[in-house]
């Protein structure tokens, strides 16, 4: 089983984009599961007025994709482990990016 994202194009029902998260998968070789449990964050994260697309998988691995062409701009490694917690931070960071200027 994997997980994967996909933007959508209401308007004109069509699929803007879609990417594939090769490490959510039912099981790796240590029997841990990767499963995305929670909704995407949009948000501009560097100021540049473009959106980015972040998701984090359960084993604390998170991608940012670019919101308009599903380009992926970070795929974490195993060497850029996030905990659950750090990932809450960033959650948390996010919010307050977004809230900026409302």
């Amino acid at each position: 089983m994997g997980g994967a994202l996909v933007a959508y194009d209401l308007l004109n029902d069509a699929i803007l984009w879609e990417q594939h998260l090769d490490l959510s998968v039912d099981d790796d070789e240590h029997g841990r599961k990767a499963y995305i449990y929670s909704s995407p964050t949009v948000v501009d994260l560097d100021g540049d007025r473009n959106l980015e697309v972040i998701v984090g998988t359960s084993m604390g691995f998170i991608y940012v994709f670019d919101a308009t062409t599903g380009t992926a701009l970070v795929k974490s490694s195993k060497e850029t482990y996030f905990s659950p917690g750090t990932i809450a931070k960033i959650k948390k960071t996010t919010k307050k990016i977004n809230s900026i200027g409302k």
